[in-house]
């Protein structure tokens, strides 16, 4: 299977990468060993934890900006309504 470098990037990141293998002729998602495994985890151990929950939530925030400084203001988005 040859990569473009967009998705040799993406799946160093721990991104997952979209194909479509023309063997199977359906869309498929190629990811690291180490992130499937982390994955399939959370699925077969049952219910997520309200904490593992947050913390995959702040990490995937953090991923496409919500701690910058121009997001602070958000923090206090209510206590400013008019």
């Amino acid at each position: 299977m040859n990569l473009t470098d967009q998705q040799i990037r993406a799946i160093k990141e721990g991104e997952p990468v979209p194909v479509l293998p023309p063997e199977i002729g359906e869309e498929c998602v190629m990811l690291r060993k180490d992130v499937y495994e982390r994955i399939s985890r959370l699925l077969d151990d049952g219910p997520v934890s309200d904490e593992e929950c947050a913390r995959l939530g702040w990490e995937s925030g953090r991923k496409i900006g919500w701690e910058t400084p121009e997001m602070a203001e958000y923090d206090n988005y209510d206590a400013r309504k008019p």
